[in-house]
């Protein structure tokens, strides 16, 4: 068996009960399916055979869930992900997914068949839910293949780029302070997957995300990193350009999930729900003490341009500080290079082209100075 293609399904429902995440995995992937009780019994080698665990069973039954618990002691959790597929209304199914210290939730989808069965719209309503079910599910699981995957040194980098990224948008969320060490904790993980492995590798593995925002930020961090690297930069100020890139669209928390995720050019009125985001996040940061005013610049500031012709205030020249210079060429390359589907991504070497070609709205000198990026990039090829 190959743990790097094997995931395991662990249930207690009925063998007729269908599964359709794991049907469409068994597409791609070997997948097995196994009993709680089975579960618990594994031992040695053989709990180690599988990538990832998918746990979508009544989570309601204590009998299920000790076997789960006794279960999961015997995994390596550096080697395997675990996703819990919950009840998204059942604070038991929410307080497992902490216990067992999941990668990944996935809300499961209540379906009432006998109403289903008597309503032709309520059936075509539930085929589109199981689908949106199953391409979400699909989407979060192979990101998590892909991770696990990885270099252990990669997979932790991107683990602690996502995990500073979820406490960003949990902040946006709830009002969460940010933690500045901790976050600088994630950011040290990060630099540290990116120097070994380098941006190449990094973009390539972000590129995989199922979030569109995760994987621009993500993209962003890891580009501003490298630029700051090829600048010579202290440790301390690289931890800032890292940060700022983590931060910079924390406003699109704001933005309706099916704008940012639209796979189709957006509308004039979706176009100016989104440009509200760099507003949205100053206000939503600006009363954290552990973020000081150049952060609260980047994150306001990121779409202008030092001609005056950005948004949202058509900020020009020495209006905009250093450290919103370097984002505002690390955030348009990272935009050029993997665009949206509707979109035609470019190479570095033309993406650097188009940014040299963009003139006093960006800080010449540092384009120029971006070169050492493409370099890297174009030496990994």
């Amino acid at each position: 068996m190959n743990s790097e293609t094997s995931l395991l399904f662990v249930s207690d429902l009925p063998a007729e009960t269908p599964f359709p995440l794991m049907e469409a995995l068994s597409r791609r992937h070997l997948c097995t399916k196994l009993t709680t009780r089975a579960f618990a019994a594994l031992r040695g080698s053989a709990a180690l055979a599988w990538i990832g665990l998918v746990i979508d069973t009544d989570l309601t039954d204590a009998q299920s869930v000790e076997s789960l618990k006794r279960g999961l002691l015997n995994l390596d959790r550096d080697r395997t992900f675990v996703v819990v597929i919950a009840d998204p209304y059942g604070s038991i199914d929410i307080k497992f997914a902490l216990i067992a210290n999941s990668d990944r939730v996935i809300p499961r989808i209540v379906i009432d068949e006998t109403a289903a069965f008597q309503s032709p719209q309520l059936r075509s309503v539930i085929e589109v839910a199981r689908a949106d079910f199953v391409r979400n599910g699909l989407d979060a699981i192979e990101w998590l293949i892909l991770k696990y995957s990885q270099p252990k040194t990669l997979s932790a980098a991107l683990t602690a780029g996502e995990s500073a990224l979820d406490k960003v948008f949990q902040l946006a969320k709830t009002g969460t302070p940010i933690n500045r060490a901790d976050m600088q904790a994630h950011n040290s993980m990060v630099l540290a997957g990116v120097d070994e492995h380098g941006l190449q590798n990094w973009l390539d593995a972000v590129r995989e995300h199922h979030s569109a925002t995760y994987r621009h930020s993500l993209a962003v961090t890891g580009i501003a990193a490298a630029f700051g690297r090829s600048l010579g930069f202290t440790k301390h100020d690289i931890g800032r350009l890292t940060l700022s890139a983590l931060l910079h669209d924390i406003g699109k928390a704001k933005v309706p999930v099916e704008i940012l995720e639209k796979r189709e050019p957006l509308t004039p009125r979706e176009e100016a729900i989104l440009r509200k985001h760099p507003m949205d996040g100053r206000r939503m940061v600006e009363t954290q003490a552990s973020i000081d005013e150049d952060l609260l610049d980047v994150i306001s500031q990121h779409h202008e341009y030092l001609d005056g012709s950005g948004y949202p205030n058509g900020l020009s020249g020495c209006e905009i500080g250093d450290l919103t210079r370097l984002m505002m060429i690390s955030d348009r390359f990272a935009n050029l290079i993997s665009r949206q589907s509707y979109q035609n991504s470019v190479s570095s070497h033309q993406a650097f082209e188009i940014l040299c070609g963009m003139g006093p709205k960006l800080d010449v000198p540092l384009v120029k100075a971006f070169k050492g990026v493409i370099e890297q990039l174009e030496s990994a090829v």
